[in-house]
């Protein structure tokens, strides 16, 4: 008995030792955007993800950091063939294997629709809560208020809070989760609906902050909302984001706009040079006050990037005399092949594995579909090779099918027939990756296309003719490209568009076929099913009186494509272009990983060559510059632009791991649809210790405190490729 006392007495002794250290350590780990790949992911030469490997290094990080807490941000589950199995439990199920804490909402997690949903969460046994408090449920979808409690609901009868609170070491954390409030998504989910972010912050904040010492938002929010919910809603030590599958290699700090903002106007006081001594030195202390104030208001922003490549991590102190937040280091986690794959894990995922090839008929993880001889890269703001080869396959394979149709209804002696397409869109923004060089599998295929499996109709997104008037066609075109960035895959069709002074675009000039454009004319075209509902919300909320028709051609979008690739296969230069299919009035610069060519002099001389095209209709103003560099840290790959989602142009920063090699002058202009040579030589001597050494290739100003002319666009200003050192003289060299 009294040695039971002494062991009770040590034991709460050590429990206040503990709650009493003044100072808490932990460690935030994140992902996002994970969409279901349980497999390593091919990323140049590399592979990196894979969920095995994932949980390894998740496990490791427990063991040897102090109280960590691990995040995903969202867009767990749909985006790989690993959907399709038992109704998407395993990609549920997976978050559960991993320990995660908490999750929220992304808008692929409810593209099945709410009924879906509820099926999902109710028959999926997880032990970590799904966070979503802006959802708004109507009658009919209140019941997954069990599953995801919201805010609004809260509100009304203090039910489930839409919240979590953890607590390590007496320190109480906070958790809740905020949901894309984007209108492209909100269909899917009708009927429920998704507040503003921000707005139902404002409320929820002032609820939770005082209850607990540090406060943590996991979103699945575009980048830019992620930083304005920062700099708008006082009170989130952290924002873990998701949706954009961008990654930053630091969080980003935050501060409140109120204190900015107050900041910045006593500042502009000062600047009055008829201030009395007094009253610049009143001002003076009232902005010393407020910086100490916007330093205790802020927030911190952090992004993972895509499909499990990389794992954040954010090491975090909280002081429990001054009940501060401090954060320390933040990094991102390669994933890559040197992290073992945990066993368990890595048998389970074979066995799903096992289970798709059973149900696709063949073996579909190493399989040959096609064989590429150049990078497909995935290019959703400029013209691109696998987006003229997407559209170009999708054209050819509609008019043979409408052409099968025709032969069918003759040969029955009907009178009608199907009215051949005219062209055919695509887009590829709806895209996951592209392809690297090499055997390409059809689970890769899949994955890169796969969207909205249907587990009751064993489907995915189908092909569909459009019947469109010209003039409508015409409205319809200038209302994408005034509202997003993103670039149309055309095949038999060429336009040219025009800025417009409030920053859209509109076209000046189109083509089908060898014919001028014909707003009076009817025309067929060919899409995806995500182009299809993207005329529908057109429709609803811009162009009411808006008409055309549509034709389901019952043919999936993805086996369309993969029976394209087989037969083109192998892909090469020689059976791909880019000829200015949709393109700018003014010059439009780019560089392309496939022409850029690498040849040797000597054992230690390189020839670097880039094919540098101009794709607008005007000649390129003189003055820019053709930069090549390499990357002196290549395994650290997580500080790398992403290879298959570049960011766009105005985002991309060149690191200081990027050495330059060389720049070349471009001091004549471009002439428009062209393309030009720039050759450079690299004494690469032993600079580069790695067998594969990246290249980029970078047009810019030639002086780079200047801007770029502002009639010349830059549709793709940076691209990659590796440079494969002999294997023999890698050896050689490592010993």
């Amino acid at each position: 008995m009294i040695r039971y006392v002494w062991v009770l007495v040590c034991v709460v002794q050590f429990h206040a030792v503990a709650s009493d250290k003044a100072e808490v350590q932990f460690t935030i780990l994140q992902t996002g955007d994970l969409h279901g790949h349980f497999l390593p992911h091919r990323h140049g030469p590399y592979t990196l993800g894979g969920y095995a490997r994932l949980k390894t290094k998740l496990d490791q990080l427990r063991e040897n950091l102090p109280n960590v807490l691990y995040f995903d941000s969202g867009d767990f589950s749909e985006g790989s063939i690993f959907f399709n199995l038992d109704r998407a439990r395993p990609t549920l199920k997976m978050l559960d294997h991993l320990g995660a804490e908490a999750t929220v909402l992304g808008n692929h997690d409810w593209f099945r629709g709410p009924t879906f949903v509820e099926e999902w969460l109710r028959e999926t046994k997880v032990s970590f809560p799904i966070l979503s408090s802006n959802l708004l449920y109507t009658g009919e979808t209140r019941g997954l208020n069990k599953y995801i409690p919201t805010w609004e609901e809260y509100k009304k009868n203090k039910g489930n809070a839409p919240w979590i609170i953890l607590e390590r070491e007496g320190v109480k954390i906070g958790v809740f989760g905020l949901s894309t409030a984007e209108l492209f998504y909100q269909y899917l989910f009708a009927p429920v609906t998704i507040a503003s972010p921000i707005e139902v912050a404002r409320e929820l904040v002032p609820v939770l902050r005082p209850q607990v010492d540090i406060l943590i938002a996991v979103t699945h929010l575009e980048d830019k909302d992620d930083l304005s919910l920062a700099a708008n809603v006082s009170g989130i030590d952290f924002i873990l984001g998701g949706h954009s599958h961008n990654k930053f290699t630091s969080a980003k700090t935050i501060y409140n706009k109120k204190w900015t903002d107050f900041i910045g106007r006593i500042e502009k006081d000062l600047e009055n040079k008829e201030l009395s001594k007094i009253e610049r030195m009143f001002l003076e202390k009232k902005l010393q006050k407020a910086y100490l104030l916007k330093a205790k208001h802020k927030t911190y922003v952090m992004k993972t990037g895509e499909h499990g490549r990389d794992l954040g991590q954010l090491d975090v102190r909280f002081n429990r005399e001054t009940r501060e937040v401090t954060l320390g280091k933040t990094s991102l986690v390669s994933i890559d092949p040197t992290i073992p794959e945990d066993t368990s894990l890595k048998e389970l995922i074979n066995h799903y594995m096992r289970d798709l090839e059973r149900d696709f008929k063949g073996p579909i993880f190493s399989d040959r579909a096609f064989h590429t001889h150049i990078d497909l890269e995935k290019i959703e703001f400029a013209e691109s090779r696998l987006g003229n080869l997407m559209a170009d396959i999708v054209f050819e394979k509609t008019r043979k099918k409408i052409n099968e149709i025709n032969e069918a209804i003759r040969n029955s002696g009907e009178a009608r027939s199907i009215s051949d397409v005219d062209f055919a869109v695509t887009n590829s923004s709806f895209l996951s990756h592209g392809f690297y060089k090499g055997t390409v599998h059809t689970a890769d295929i899949y994955d890169a296309m796969c969207k909205i499996y249907d587990h009751d109709k064993n489907t995915n997104w189908h092909l569909f003719v459009v019947e469109i008037l010209g003039k409508d066609l015409q409205l319809v075109l200038n209302a994408f490209m005034s509202f997003t960035d993103h670039y149309l895959n055309l095949s038999n069709a060429e336009l040219v568009y025009s800025d417009t002074f409030f920053g859209g675009r509109f076209i000046q000039d189109m083509k089908v076929g060898d014919q001028p454009f014909d707003p009076e004319r009817v025309y067929h075209f060919v899409t995806e099913q995500g182009v299809v509902d993207a005329l529908m919300l057109i429709k609803e909320n811009l162009l009411s009186d808006l008409e055309y028709w549509t034709t389901d051609l019952g043919v999936n979008y993805w086996e369309a494509l993969r029976e394209g690739f087989m037969v083109k296969s192998p892909i090469t230069l020689n059976n791909t272009d880019l000829s200015g299919r949709m393109r700018s009035s003014y010059a439009d610069l780019a560089v392309y990983s496939p022409d850029i060519e690498i040849s040797h002099l000597d054992e230690d001389t390189l020839s670097l060559k880039a094919g540098i095209f101009n794709l607008g209709n005007s000649s390129s103003t003189a003055n820019l510059k053709v930069t090549f560099y390499y990357d002196a840290t290549p395994l650290q790959v997580e500080d790398n632009p992403d290879y298959y989602k570049p960011p766009k142009l105005t985002e991309i920063k060149i690191p200081d791991t990027l050495k330059v090699i060389s720049s070349v002058r471009l001091e004549q202009a471009l002439p428009g649809i062209s393309k030009t040579e720039v050759k450079v030589v690299w004494d690469m001597g032993s600079d580069v210790g790695v067998r594969f050494v990246p290249i980029y290739v970078k047009i810019g100003p030639f002086n780079e405190k200047e801007s770029y002319d502002k009639n010349d666009n830059l549709a793709n200003n940076i691209a990659l490729t590796y440079y494969e050192k002999p294997a023999m003289e890698f050896l050689g060299n490592r010993r």
